[in-house]
This record gives structure tokens, C-alpha cells and sequence, in this order.
């Protein structure tokens, strides 16, 4: 068994990490936001070419940005716990 010895983190230290967490956190939310952009393109295309009809692409479009959603939820939070 190793024993790692981790020093209490000044203050400086723990600042530059809950920045670096935050910046982590906002990089995230650009990145789903991408995706909810992509993938509503994706179905508009689809609708576009009468794969799919507009009520379909409407209920698709809520439940991306649900779980989207729920997903940047649970970063904030990290985020939060993380800060204290």
C-alpha cells in the first residue's frame, strides 16, 4: 500500500483551481449548447426532406433541450460544491 501525503492548499492555490473549475463548467455549457445547435439542424434537415413531420420535430427539439438542460444542471452544481 502507498500513503500519499496531500498539503492543505493555500489560498492563492485554491482560488486559481475554483477559477479554473468555473471555466471548465462554462466551456461545457458552450459545448452542449453546440450540440443542441447541431442536432436541431440535423432534424430540420430531416423535416426538410419530409422525414420527419413538424410535430415529431418539435417534441425531439423539447426533449434534447430537457436533457441538455439536465446536464448543465448537474455541472453547475459541480461546480458549486467544488467552489466550497
Amino acid at each position: 500500500m502507498i500513503g500519499l501525503v496531500f498539503l492543505p492548499l493555500i489560498e492563492k492555490r485554491r482560488k486559481e483551481l475554483i477559477k479554473n473549475i468555473k471555466k471548465i463548467g462554462k466551456e461545457s455549457k458552450v459545448a452542449r449548447r453546440v450540440i443542441i445547435r447541431d442536432v436541431n439542424e440535423v432534424l430540420k434537415a430531416k423535416k426538410k426532406a419530409t422525414e420527419i413531420i413538424e410535430d415529431k420535430l418539435k417534441v425531439r427539439e423539447k426533449d434534447i433541450k430537457k436533457v441538455i438542460g439536465e446536464y448543465i444542471t448537474k455541472v453547475d452544481k459541480l461546480v458549486l460544491v467544488k467552489e466550497q
